[in-house]
């Protein structure tokens, strides 16, 4: 809606503004036509909708749309940036849409002739390639290629790779070849790289194209083409979430909160789950010292990848399978009046010391009632190949932000992390996920304080747009007065400009009212602060991973720690 509306507004401000403007903008602003030739450079092909020709979408270029629109000047059909054969308010919107980055730019390319001797069209962005060879045109045609936004459905469609090449319905003497180039990161979730394929819009369905092949150096798709129409890449995307995808044997760490829960402070160890669903404990190590293993679990998978336990519906227990499959995080209550935080990876091999090297922000809750440093802390730290760790800063939701002594740390082959610098009674340790992105650990701090903290590698030169998607939270709080008591889980929108927007909200407490939106602000390296007021809140993104951490101020006297998954683009 917001989009609708800023473009709306837009257009209403400059269709009132078109009388005033008759004097001074008289005539068509059209640059002079390209001559034809044999091959058409990128830097040849001239802009659908560029009305003042200077390469770039602009206010000027849409009030040029709205004057042909009411009559101010003559219709020119190299406005008509919708490709519907008539220029309209609609090709204004679209333009405008291009000024304020709603919508990519270039549009498209105007019709360019190619004769018998065929040629080459490339798109000034050069995403899209035509090569016609000599004999399969029979006559001089104006070829063009326009961005298409109304299209077939399709689960797999790659975004931005969708086309109309016209004039529709010509057909060549001898095939023409076409490549498209796609963007992994556009790539819809669940959809295999090596599967997508082009296919050919034939009424409301697609047609693979014969001889379409897929280059996943280049990031491109090509294909022999008979005759013009609409094109797109589209990709198998794989089926919808089965228990079959957690099986295997998982390395799983959990902190719990609460004034009495039946396990204290933090608890790690091992799990192996079957591909029915049926998990059996193999190891668990508890800060209170308690090593006896849970019963076995049984637990459910829905298509989307949330994780239940059916067995247990009082536990209340929520979970989300990341689209990888190899990390789940959960949020449940105990059996007594406990408060849990769970993330499991799965686990691997070929691990070593040399994985940690770079640079690691972090995010880490303490709970318990007489806890060293109260609340959240979070900080960065450098790591080298024998595992030491060297902080660049530490900061504190207790205020005290001195930094921590070096420490060492140690990388089994199998994730396993071990702290051996640390004193025995701190019982530190941790795990590496799969991706050797991220990696938790947990241990007793100085006090009577039991800490679980998030270690995710710093990214170079991150973008807010990055972090654009649907995110799957779960977290807990901490605190003698907080806002919110125990765990909430939920599904957030985040925009490309670091809008959050949530979906649903749901709390232990059973309060289920979504928060109020905020923003996003974010920094090259990942971190990233929020304009929620109050909420010192400070997190950590990693594109590579798709996932986030961050801690906050609840409101009231709580801290909190927060885990996120992207699920959707």
């Amino acid at each position: 809606m917001r989009d609708r509306a800023v473009v709306g507004l837009s257009v209403l401000v400059f269709s009132s503004f078109i009388v005033c403007f008759v004097g001074c903008h008289g005539g068509s602003d059209k640059p002079a036509a390209v001559a034809s030739t044999s091959s058409v450079s990128t830097e040849a092909v001239l802009l659908i909708g560029d009305l003042d020709g200077n390469g770039l979408p602009g206010v000027a270029d849409a009030i040029g749309m709205l004057r042909m629109v009411v009559g101010l000047q003559p219709v020119d059909l190299f406005a008509d940036v919708d490709g519907d054969g008539t220029v309209g308010v609609g090709d204004a919107i679209a333009m405008l849409r291009c000024v304020v980055g709603l919508a990519p730019w270039p549009i498209g390319v105007i019709p360019e002739p190619v004769d018998e001797q065929g040629g080459t069209v490339t798109t000034s962005d050069g995403n899209v390639t035509l090569e016609i060879p000599a004999g399969a045109l029979q006559a001089e045609t104006d070829v063009s290629i326009f961005p298409q936004l109304v299209r077939p459905a399709a689960n797999g469609l790659v975004p931005g790779t969708c086309y109309e090449f016209g004039p529709a319905g010509t057909q060549f003497s001898q095939p023409v070849q076409v490549v498209i180039s796609y963007s992994e990161a556009s790539l819809p979730p669940g959809c295999q790289e090596d599967s997508l394929v082009l296919n050919k819009a034939v009424g409301d369905t697609w047609e693979p194209v014969p001889g379409s092949q897929v280059n996943v150096a280049d990031d491109t798709v090509s294909a022999p083409l008979s005759g013009f129409s609409v094109y797109a890449i589209i990709g198998e995307v794989a089926a919808g979430y089965r228990l079959a995808d957690l099986e295997g044997d998982w390395r799983f760490q959990m902190l719990t909160s609460g004034d009495a829960p039946q396990w204290t402070g933090w608890a790690r160890g091992t799990l192996s789950i079957n591909a029915t669903g049926n998990a059996q404990w193999t190891h668990i190590e508890r800060s209170d010292g308690n090593a006896v293993l849970p019963p076995a679990s049984a637990f459910g998978l829905s298509a989307d990848g949330t994780m239940t336990w059916p067995a247990q519906p009082g536990r209340a227990m929520h979970g989300t399978l990341s689209p990888d499959r190899n990390c789940f995080v959960w949020t449940m209550t105990d059996g007594g009046n406990g408060y849990l935080l769970g993330i499991a990876y799965r686990q691997g091999a070929g691990f070593g010391n040399a994985d940690f090297v770079g640079r690691w922000l972090m995010h880490a809750l303490i709970t318990g009632d007489a806890p060293q440093y109260i609340g959240w802390c979070y900080g960065a730290l450098n790591m080298d190949a024998g595992g030491s760790m060297v902080w660049e800063y530490h900061i504190r939701s207790s205020g005290n932000n001195s930094l921590p002594a070096p420490v060492t740390a140690s990388l089994a082959a199998n994730g396993a992390i071990s702290m051996p610098s640390l004193p025995a009674n701190y019982r530190a340790g941790g795990s590496m996920a799969p991706h050797k992105q991220l990696y938790t650990i947990s241990f007793v701090d100085g006090g009577g304080g039991w800490l679980m903290g998030i270690q995710q590698r710093a990214a170079q030169g991150c973008t807010t747009a990055q972090i654009a998607g649907r995110w799957s939270m779960h977290a807990i709080v901490e605190g003698d007065w907080p806002d919110y008591t125990g765990w909430a889980h939920g599904i957030a929108r985040i925009d490309a400009a670091g809008n959050v927007q949530w979906e649903s909200m749901f709390r232990s407490n059973g309060d289920n009212s979504v928060d109020s939106d905020f923003t996003i602000a974010m920094q090259p390296d990942g971190t990233f602060t929020t304009n929620h007021p109050g909420a010192q809140a400070h997190g950590a993104f990693s594109p590579a991973s798709g996932f986030a951490s961050m801690t906050m101020n609840d409101g009231g006297g709580g801290y909190g720690l927060a885990v996120m998954q992207k699920i959707d683009q």
